[in-house]
Protein backbone atom coordinates (compact mmCIF):
# COMPACT_ATOMS: atom_id res chain seq x y z
CA UNK A 1 0.00 0.00 0.00
CA UNK A 2 2.75 1.88 1.05
CA UNK A 3 4.88 1.46 -2.94
CA UNK A 4 1.48 2.15 -4.04
CA UNK A 5 0.51 5.77 -2.69
CA UNK A 6 4.61 6.80 -3.30
CA UNK A 7 3.91 6.07 -7.25
CA UNK A 8 0.69 7.42 -7.72
CA UNK A 9 2.01 10.82 -6.07
CA UNK A 10 5.69 10.80 -7.80
CA UNK A 11 3.32 12.23 -11.17
CA UNK A 12 1.32 14.81 -9.45
CA UNK A 13 4.71 15.84 -7.68
CA UNK A 14 6.76 16.23 -11.00
CA UNK A 15 3.49 18.86 -12.80
CA UNK A 16 2.94 20.67 -9.44
CA UNK A 17 6.97 21.70 -9.90
CA UNK A 18 6.99 21.70 -13.98
CA UNK A 19 3.48 22.93 -14.75
CA UNK A 20 0.45 20.71 -16.37
CA UNK A 21 1.00 21.51 -19.89
CA UNK A 22 0.91 19.28 -22.35
CA UNK A 23 4.33 17.60 -22.90
CA UNK A 24 4.15 17.19 -19.13
CA UNK A 25 1.20 15.25 -18.97
CA UNK A 26 2.48 13.16 -21.93
CA UNK A 27 5.26 12.46 -19.96
CA UNK A 28 2.80 11.39 -16.51
CA UNK A 29 0.91 8.91 -19.20
CA UNK A 30 3.53 7.33 -20.45
CA UNK A 31 4.73 7.04 -16.64
CA UNK A 32 1.43 5.37 -15.90
CA UNK A 33 1.76 3.05 -18.95
CA UNK A 34 4.92 1.55 -18.27
CA UNK A 35 3.96 0.88 -14.45
CA UNK A 36 1.02 -0.67 -14.94
CA UNK A 37 0.97 -2.25 -18.51
CA UNK A 38 4.67 -3.67 -18.91
CA UNK A 39 5.92 -6.59 -17.62
CA UNK A 40 9.20 -4.53 -16.31
CA UNK A 41 6.34 -2.25 -14.54
CA UNK A 42 4.43 -5.38 -12.70
CA UNK A 43 8.01 -6.31 -11.46
CA UNK A 44 7.24 -3.63 -8.70
CA UNK A 45 3.50 -3.66 -8.03
CA UNK A 46 2.53 -7.34 -7.69
CA UNK A 47 3.30 -9.49 -4.83
CA UNK A 48 3.49 -12.49 -6.40
CA UNK A 49 6.96 -10.95 -8.70
CA UNK A 50 8.28 -9.41 -5.38
CA UNK A 51 8.24 -12.83 -4.25
CA UNK A 52 10.12 -13.99 -7.02
CA UNK A 53 12.65 -11.54 -7.44
CA UNK A 54 13.64 -11.96 -3.45
CA UNK A 55 13.42 -15.61 -3.51
CA UNK A 56 16.01 -15.89 -6.36
CA UNK A 57 18.17 -13.57 -4.89
CA UNK A 58 18.11 -15.63 -1.94
CA UNK A 59 18.69 -18.95 -3.89
CA UNK A 60 21.36 -17.45 -5.61
CA UNK A 61 22.93 -16.58 -2.63
CA UNK A 62 23.21 -19.45 -0.93
CA UNK A 63 23.55 -21.56 -4.00
CA UNK A 64 26.49 -23.52 -4.60
CA UNK A 65 28.34 -25.26 -7.72
CA UNK A 66 26.93 -28.99 -8.84
CA UNK A 67 29.04 -31.62 -8.33
CA UNK A 68 30.64 -33.52 -11.44
CA UNK A 69 29.66 -37.15 -10.99
CA UNK A 70 31.46 -40.04 -12.75
CA UNK A 71 29.30 -42.35 -14.93
CA UNK A 72 30.05 -45.16 -12.54
CA UNK A 73 29.00 -43.67 -9.40
CA UNK A 74 25.34 -42.05 -10.52
CA UNK A 75 23.57 -41.61 -7.23
CA UNK A 76 20.86 -43.94 -6.10
CA UNK A 77 17.29 -42.56 -6.43
CA UNK A 78 15.45 -41.33 -3.57
CA UNK A 79 12.51 -44.16 -4.52
CA UNK A 80 15.34 -46.76 -4.09
CA UNK A 81 16.82 -45.09 -1.35
CA UNK A 82 13.61 -45.13 0.71
CA UNK A 83 12.48 -48.64 -0.33
CA UNK A 84 16.06 -49.73 1.03
CA UNK A 85 15.43 -47.78 4.32
CA UNK A 86 11.64 -49.79 4.62
CA UNK A 87 13.13 -53.14 4.53
CA UNK A 88 16.11 -52.38 6.98
CA UNK A 89 13.01 -50.62 9.28
CA UNK A 90 11.04 -53.84 8.70
CA UNK A 91 13.97 -56.23 9.77
CA UNK A 92 14.07 -54.59 13.04
CA UNK A 93 11.10 -54.16 13.95
CA UNK A 94 10.83 -58.41 12.96
CA UNK A 95 14.03 -58.56 15.17
CA UNK A 96 11.85 -56.05 18.51
CA UNK A 97 8.90 -58.41 17.95
CA UNK A 98 10.46 -61.31 18.37
CA UNK A 99 12.29 -59.99 21.54
CA UNK A 100 8.66 -59.23 23.07
CA UNK A 101 7.94 -62.41 22.92
CA UNK A 102 10.84 -63.56 24.57
CA UNK A 103 13.11 -64.86 22.30
CA UNK A 104 16.20 -64.67 22.43
CA UNK A 105 17.96 -63.56 20.27
CA UNK A 106 21.83 -62.28 19.44
CA UNK A 107 21.51 -57.97 19.00
CA UNK A 108 21.71 -57.59 14.91
CA UNK A 109 24.63 -55.44 13.98
CA UNK A 110 23.32 -52.33 11.39
CA UNK A 111 24.25 -53.32 8.01
CA UNK A 112 25.93 -50.78 5.70
CA UNK A 113 24.33 -49.96 2.67
CA UNK A 114 26.55 -49.46 -0.56
CA UNK A 115 25.43 -45.96 -1.45
CA UNK A 116 26.92 -44.50 1.91
CA UNK A 117 30.21 -45.40 0.66
CA UNK A 118 32.49 -44.15 -2.26
CA UNK A 119 33.74 -46.57 -4.47
CA UNK A 120 37.06 -46.91 -2.99
CA UNK A 121 35.87 -47.33 0.64
CA UNK A 122 33.47 -50.01 -0.62
CA UNK A 123 36.21 -52.32 -2.53
CA UNK A 124 38.50 -51.48 0.89
CA UNK A 125 35.21 -52.85 2.98
CA UNK A 126 34.42 -56.39 1.09
CA UNK A 127 38.10 -56.73 0.41
CA UNK A 128 38.70 -56.50 4.50
CA UNK A 129 35.29 -58.79 4.77
CA UNK A 130 37.23 -61.39 2.27
CA UNK A 131 40.63 -61.61 4.20
CA UNK A 132 38.78 -62.29 7.39
CA UNK A 133 36.70 -65.31 6.02
CA UNK A 134 39.38 -66.44 3.57
CA UNK A 135 42.44 -66.12 6.52
CA UNK A 136 44.38 -64.65 4.32
CA UNK A 137 45.24 -61.50 1.45
CA UNK A 138 43.33 -61.80 -1.30
CA UNK A 139 43.62 -58.99 -3.68
CA UNK A 140 40.56 -58.77 -5.51
CA UNK A 141 40.48 -57.44 -9.20
CA UNK A 142 37.76 -54.81 -9.49
CA UNK A 143 36.09 -55.21 -13.35
CA UNK A 144 35.02 -51.36 -13.88
CA UNK A 145 32.13 -50.07 -16.09
CA UNK A 146 34.18 -49.66 -19.01
CA UNK A 147 34.28 -53.69 -19.25
CA UNK A 148 30.66 -54.31 -18.94
CA UNK A 149 28.40 -54.31 -21.75
CA UNK A 150 24.90 -55.01 -20.13
CA UNK A 151 23.10 -51.94 -19.28
CA UNK A 152 21.94 -53.16 -16.04
CA UNK A 153 25.34 -53.87 -14.94
CA UNK A 154 25.67 -49.80 -15.35
CA UNK A 155 22.39 -49.05 -12.81
CA UNK A 156 22.30 -48.22 -8.96
CA UNK A 157 21.96 -51.76 -7.13
CA UNK A 158 22.04 -55.44 -6.98
CA UNK A 159 24.65 -57.90 -5.78
CA UNK A 160 28.23 -57.38 -5.15
CA UNK A 161 30.05 -60.79 -6.56
CA UNK A 162 33.51 -62.19 -5.92
CA UNK A 163 34.62 -65.42 -7.58
CA UNK A 164 37.78 -66.88 -6.34
CA UNK A 165 39.67 -69.36 -9.22
CA UNK A 166 41.69 -72.20 -8.93
CA UNK A 167 44.53 -70.28 -9.92
CA UNK A 168 43.78 -67.55 -7.07
CA UNK A 169 42.41 -65.16 -8.94
CA UNK A 170 40.03 -63.19 -7.84
CA UNK A 171 37.76 -60.79 -9.82
CA UNK A 172 35.40 -58.84 -8.00
CA UNK A 173 31.83 -57.49 -9.70
CA UNK A 174 28.91 -54.84 -8.50
CA UNK A 175 25.26 -54.23 -9.35
CA UNK A 176 25.00 -57.43 -10.60
CA UNK A 177 21.01 -58.20 -10.34
CA UNK A 178 21.45 -61.47 -11.91
CA UNK A 179 23.91 -63.48 -10.46
CA UNK A 180 23.82 -66.95 -11.51
CA UNK A 181 23.65 -66.05 -15.24
CA UNK A 182 26.20 -63.51 -14.64
CA UNK A 183 29.07 -65.29 -12.88
CA UNK A 184 28.72 -68.13 -15.62
CA UNK A 185 29.40 -65.70 -18.30
CA UNK A 186 32.68 -63.89 -17.03
CA UNK A 187 34.01 -67.17 -15.58
CA UNK A 188 33.57 -68.58 -19.00
CA UNK A 189 34.99 -65.74 -20.35
CA UNK A 190 37.54 -65.89 -18.00
CA UNK A 191 38.16 -69.27 -18.32
CA UNK A 192 38.58 -69.05 -22.37
CA UNK A 193 40.96 -66.57 -21.94
CA UNK A 194 43.31 -67.60 -19.23
CA UNK A 195 43.58 -71.08 -18.98
CA UNK A 196 45.20 -72.35 -21.99
CA UNK A 197 45.05 -76.26 -21.14
CA UNK A 198 41.70 -76.32 -20.16
CA UNK A 199 40.42 -80.04 -20.17
CA UNK A 200 36.94 -79.73 -18.76
CA UNK A 201 33.65 -77.88 -19.93
CA UNK A 202 32.55 -77.47 -16.39
CA UNK A 203 33.22 -74.47 -14.92
CA UNK A 204 32.52 -75.11 -11.67
CA UNK A 205 36.12 -77.14 -12.30
CA UNK A 206 38.03 -73.90 -12.43
CA UNK A 207 36.22 -72.22 -9.12
CA UNK A 208 37.31 -72.65 -5.58
CA UNK A 209 35.04 -69.82 -4.38
CA UNK A 210 32.29 -67.60 -4.64
CA UNK A 211 30.79 -64.70 -2.61
CA UNK A 212 27.94 -62.76 -2.50
CA UNK A 213 26.24 -59.83 -0.97
CA UNK A 214 22.91 -58.67 -0.31
CA UNK A 215 20.87 -56.16 -2.82
CA UNK A 216 23.14 -52.90 -1.70
CA UNK A 217 24.83 -54.73 0.92
CA UNK A 218 27.98 -54.26 1.94
CA UNK A 219 27.69 -57.89 3.99
CA UNK A 220 30.01 -60.08 1.95
CA UNK A 221 29.61 -64.20 2.88
CA UNK A 222 30.52 -67.41 0.75
CA UNK A 223 27.37 -69.00 -0.83
CA UNK A 224 29.60 -71.83 -2.71
CA UNK A 225 32.52 -73.68 -2.39
CA UNK A 226 34.27 -76.48 -4.57
CA UNK A 227 33.79 -79.22 -2.25
CA UNK A 228 29.93 -78.65 -2.22
CA UNK A 229 28.03 -80.73 -4.47
CA UNK A 230 25.78 -78.22 -5.69
CA UNK A 231 25.81 -76.22 -8.49
CA UNK A 232 26.66 -72.82 -8.08
CA UNK A 233 24.38 -71.76 -10.56
CA UNK A 234 21.22 -73.02 -8.78
CA UNK A 235 22.97 -71.81 -5.31
CA UNK A 236 23.04 -68.01 -7.19
CA UNK A 237 19.63 -68.10 -8.59
CA UNK A 238 18.19 -67.48 -5.52
CA UNK A 239 19.70 -63.98 -5.23
CA UNK A 240 18.16 -62.23 -8.49
CA UNK A 241 17.14 -58.99 -8.18
CA UNK A 242 15.40 -58.71 -11.65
Amino acid sequence: MKTFVVVLAIPFVILAIAGFDLENLVFVLIYYYIYYFTEFGKLFHTKKSREIIYNSKEVTSNSVEPIALKKENIPYSEEKKLAIEKKRKEGYQKWLNNKKKGVRLKAKPSVKLKFTLSEAEFEKEISSQLNNITGSITRILWVGDKHRTHPWSLKPGGCTVVVLFTNKTCLGYDKVKRPDRYTRKISRDYISNHYSNAHSTNLEDYINEIYLTSDSGVDLKRVWHSNMRTSPWDILEKYRIM
